[in-house]
C-alpha cells in the first residue's frame, strides 16, 4: 500500500472501531452476566476453562474431547486464557468477543478491497456494515458466540493469505494461509468449507479449476475430512443430529430454501431479530407454511442466475476480479458454501435458524448487496448516499438495543418472547406463542425463576407445559412441586403424572405424587409411587413415608 491508501485504511479503521464500539455499548456494562443459554457449558460450568492451566491443553485438543457437543478445542483454549486472566467476568469474555469481531471487521476490510478494486468506498461500506449489522449481535455480546468471531477471523485471514499466495506467487503465503485454515477448524468445525471458497475465489479471478489449483487445496481438504468426521461422531453421539425420520425429504428441501431466503431478508431488514427461530408450526406442531414451498426455488435462482449470466458476458473481460457479474456470482457463491451445512438438511438442534450462522456467509451477502450500491451511486449518487446513510444508521440504532437482550440470563429469555411478533392480550400472546413452538423459552426461564428462589414466576412460565408439551421431564416435576407448594394438589398430581410417563422420571416425582395422593385421600395409590420410586432410588424418605403409611 501507498502512504495515501495506508492514511485512509487507517482512518477507515478507526471509524469502523469507533462505530462498532459504540454499537456494543452494552458490553462495557459492569452488570453483565453469563447467561444460561450455554454458558454454563462453555465456562460456568466447564472444567477445562473454569479450572484452566497450562497441562490441561493436550486434553483440550484431544479429538475425544468435545463441548456442548462440538469439537472446538481452540475456542476453549481461548475461553480458559479469559478465565485465568480475568476470573469469571461476563463483561471482560464479551470485551475479548469485540475485540475480536473488530478485529475481522478489519480483516474484511483488506479483503473487499482485494476484491472490489477499482470501486470507491465500497469496501469500506462493506466493512463497517459487517462490523455494526444486528445479524452478527449474537456472536458479538453471547459469550458462547466466542466460536463464531474467533473462527471468522482466521477465517478471512486465510483467504486473504490465499489470494496474496496467487497474485506474489510466494508458497510460503500458502503455507500461512493452510496454517490460518488449521486455526480456523479448530475455533468451529463450520470452516470446513473454506477450500470451496477459495475453488469460487479462482474462478473468478481466472484462475480456473486445473490439477494444480487443486493440489494446492489438498492439504486444505484432507483437514476438512478429518474435523468433519470429528463432529459427525461428536454431535451423533450426543444426540443433537435428528433421526431421518423427523422430516421427509421434501420437507428438508423446504426447510433449507426458507433457511437461504429468510437470511437475505434479516441482512437487508434487520428490524426485530431474535435469538430463537423455531420450526415453524401450529398449535405447536410442525407446519410448513405455503410461501416456505417456493423458497428452494428462489434460492436456486438467486445461486444460479449470477453464474449464468456471468458464463454470457465471460468473452466481455468477466473473469476481472472487479467486474459485476463476478463480484455477483462470487457473493451468491461465498453465501451458498459457507451457509450449506447450517440450512437443516441434516436437522441439528431446535432452531430453523441462528443469527450466529451468518458471520461468515455474511462476506457473501456484501458482495452482492454492495453491487447494488455501487450501481445505485452511479446512477443517483445524492439518493444513493442518503439510502447507505440510514440503513447504516438503522443497523447501528438496532445493533446497540439488541445487544442488551444478552445482558443476563432473564433478559435473553424474556426478550425472545418479546420478539415473537405475535400481539394482543397476555393470554392470547401466549397463546400464539406455545402454538409457534416457544414452549421451551416458557420452560428456560421458568427454570431459572426457579432456580433464583421466585417460585410466583416460575410457576407462571412452568404451568403452560400443561397446554404445549415439553421435552423436559424435569420442567414437569418442577411445576409438580411448586403447584404442591401453592396447594394445587390437582395440578401437582397432573404435572407429576406426565413425568412420570417418562422414562427419565426421578424417585423425587414418585415420592411427591406420593404425597399429593395422601393429601387428597388416596392411600392405595401413594403405596403404588412409594415402592415405585424405592425401585428407582432407594432414598430413606421414601422409606420412611412408606413404613409410616403401611403402619397407620
Amino acid at each position: 500500500m501507498s502512504r495515501r491508501d495506508t492514511t485512509h485504511f487507517l482512518r477507515t479503521s478507526l471509524a469502523i472501531i469507533i462505530a462498532c464500539t459504540l454499537a456494543y455499548a452494552e458490553l462495557f456494562n459492569a452488570t453483565r452476566q453469563f447467561t444460561a443459554y450455554d454458558d454454563n457449558a462453555y465456562v460456568t460450568s466447564q472444567p477445562l476453562v473454569k479450572g484452566f492451566r497450562v497441562e490441561m491443553i493436550p486434553k483440550i485438543f484431544d479429538p475425544s474431547t468435545t463441548v456442548a457437543s462440538n469439537y472446538h478445542p481452540l475456542t476453549v483454549l481461548s475461553l480458559g486464557i479469559d478465565h485465568r486472566l480475568f476470573g469469571p467476568s461476563a463483561r471482560a469474555f464479551g470485551l475479548v468477543n469485540l475485540t475480536l469481531h473488530i478485529l475481522t471487521s478489519l480483516m474484511v476490510l483488506l479483503l473487499l478491497r482485494r476484491l472490489l478494486r477499482e470501486r470507491p468506498w465500497l469496501p469500506e461500506i462493506g466493512a463497517l456494515w459487517f462490523a455494526i449489522h444486528p445479524l452478527h449481535v449474537e456472536s458479538v455480546a453471547w459469550v458462547s458466540g466466542r466460536k463464531d468471531v474467533l473462527y471468522g477471523l482466521w477465517f478471512v485471514i486465510s483467504v486473504l493469505l490465499y489470494i496474496g499466495s496467487v497474485e506474489k506467487g510466494k508458497r510460503a503465503l500458502l503455507g500461512a494461509a493452510f496454517c490460518a485454515f488449521v486455526l480456523s477448524c479448530l475455533s468451529k468445525p463450520s470452516a470446513v468449507v473454506l477450500p470451496l471458497v477459495l475453488v469460487l475465489v479462482d474462478i473468478v479471478r481466472g484462475r480456473g479449476i486445473t490439477l494444480k489449483t487443486m493440489g494446492e487445496k489438498a492439504p486444505f481438504l484432507v483437514v476438512s475430512l478429518i474435523i468433519g468426521i470429528i463432529t459427525v461422531r461428536a454431535q451423533t453421539a450426543a444426540g443433537a443430529v435428528a433421526d431421518a425420520a423427523t422430516f421427509s425429504v421434501l420437507e428438508r428441501i423446504v426447510i433449507a430454501g426458507y433457511g437461504f431466503v429468510m437470511y437475505w431478508v434479516h441482512m437487508i431488514w434487520p428490524v426485530g431479530l431474535n435469538a430463537f427461530y423455531p420450526y415453524p408450526s401450529v398449535n405447536n406442531v410442525f407446519t410448513l407454511p405455503w410461501y416456505a414451498y417456493v423458497m428452494p426455488l428462489l434460492a436456486a435462482g438467486m445461486v444460479t442466475l449470477p453464474w449464468l449470466m456471468r458464463r454470457r458476458s465471460i468473452a466481455a473481460d468477466a473473469a476481472t476480479t472487479g467486474s459485476t457479474w463476478s463480484m455477483l456470482a462470487l457473493g451468491s457463491g461465498w453465501f451458498a458454501v459457507t451457509i450449506l451445512l447450517v440450512l437443516q438438511l441434516v436437522s441439528v438442534g431446535m432452531v430453523i435458524m441462528a443469527d450466529r450462522y451468518t458471520y461468515i456467509p455474511m462476506i457473501g451477502m456484501l458482495c452482492v448487496i454492495l453491487i447494488g450500491v455501487d450501481l445505485l451511486l452511479q446512477r443517483q449518487r445524492i439518493v444513493g448516499w442518503l439510502i447507505v446513510t440510514a440503513f447504516t444508521f438503522l443497523q447501528g440504532v438496532q445493533t446497540y438495543q439488541q445487544a442488551g437482550m444478552w445482558r443476563n440470563t432473564e433478559t435473553i429469555w424474556t426478550s425472545i418472547l418479546q420478539r415473537t411478533g405475535n400481539t394482543g392480550t397476555a393470554d392470547e400472546v401466549v397463546r400464539a406463542n406455545l402454538s409457534d413452538g416457544y414452549v421451551m423459552i416458557y420452560v428456560l426461564r421458568g427454570i431459572h425463576y426457579f432456580e433464583k428462589n421466585q417460585p410466583d414466576k416460575a410457576y407462571a412460565d412452568l404451568r403452560h407445559i400443561m397446554r404445549a408439551e415439553s421435552p423436559r421431564t424435569d420442567a414437569y416435576e418442577r411445576l409438580g412441586l411448586l403447584a404442591g407448594m401453592m396447594g394445587k394438589i390437582d395440578e401437582s398430581i397432573a404435572a407429576y403424572s406426565v413425568a412420570i410417563s417418562r422414562p427419565d422420571a426421578s424417585a423425587d416425582a414418585y415420592l411427591n405424587r406420593g404425597i399429593g395422593y395422601l393429601r387428597t385421600g388416596r392411600p392405595d395409590e401413594a403405596r403404588r409411587d412409594f415402592e415405585m420410586g424405592l425401585t428407582k432410588n432407594p432414598l430413606p424418605e421414601i422409606q420412611e413415608r412408606l413404613e409410616q403409611l403401611l403402619n397407620y
